[in-house]
């Protein structure tokens, strides 16, 4: 089967989102400062929300099948609807709605 990169593969072993390094930058800054004033316990705390910020704004590798009729999910977690509406709030016609719902360890970009 052949497949390609919906994106440039990243040049990180953890590819982490743009949109994300200024708060991973502010949170690793508030660390350093709590570690340099001695507060190990809140630098502690700190280190934990920095490394799940990162976790957050992870942007891992996608590889796409090129198959002909493939679906390919728009975003990680489960779907919890998949149904055809009549009437659509936004678009003219009946359409698919597709719903996907997300929790906090999902792929966010």
């Amino acid at each position: 089967m052949k497949h390609a990169w919906a994106d440039p593969p990243g040049q990180f072993a953890i590819p982490i989102a743009r949109a994300g390094f200024p708060y991973i930058g502010a949170g690793a800054f508030v660390t350093l400062i709590l570690a340099l004033l001695h507060l190990t316990a809140l630098a502690f705390m700190m280190l934990g929300l920095t490394l799940f910020i990162c976790l957050f704004f992870r942007d891992p590798d996608r590889v796409i099948p090129k198959v002909k009729g493939a679906v390919v999910s728009p975003a990680d977690g489960k779907v919890v609807v998949a149904r055809k509406v009549e009437n659509p709030p936004f678009g003219d016609g009946p359409c698919l709605q597709i719903s996907v719902f997300m929790n906090i360890f999902n792929v966010h970009v």
